[in-house]
């Protein structure tokens, strides 16, 4: 097991890096791409929670991502939310290539997407099924 970060986490498909929506602090605030300018909504810690498995802490908010509701279902939204130790909060880096990474939800399998292979600033992150698309790929 390792830790790292804060630091940001890229996309493979767009360049874009991860970023809690308009700075927010609150609880439900989405996860989204953008062009990386160096806040602390963009820069994350991998925390191991065992087995393989991290959370994912937001520097600026102190919360984690969280798979909304603890849906199972593909197009489920990745938000961010006060850490209580759920599987939807639990996420394995899985080695695809090149140094990229799938970040897997322990509760559903699924991996975090960029909704609709969107190179657009703003795309929603979400989860789906593996299908190895460069918008599931991430560099850590």
């Amino acid at each position: 097991q390792w830790r790292l970060g804060p630091a940001p986490i890229y996309s493979r498909h767009s360049g874009k890096s991860l970023d809690i929506y308009g700075i927010s602090v609150a609880n439900g605030a989405q996860l989204i791409q953008w062009d990386y300018w160096g806040g602390g909504n963009q820069r994350f810690r991998l925390d191991p929670v065992g087995d393989g498995y991290y959370r994912i802490l937001v520097e600026h908010s102190g919360k984690c991502l969280d798979v909304e509701g603890i849906s199972t279902a593909n197009g489920a939204r990745i938000i961010q939310w006060d850490y209580w130790g759920g599987d939807n909060q639990r996420f394995k880096p899985e080695r695809t290539s090149d140094g990229f990474y799938r970040l897997v939800a322990k509760h559903s399998g699924k991996c975090l997407d960029v909704s609709g292979i969107s190179a657009d600033n703003g795309a929603g992150v979400i989860q789906w099924d593996w299908w190895g698309g460069n918008n599931q790929q991430w560099r850590l």
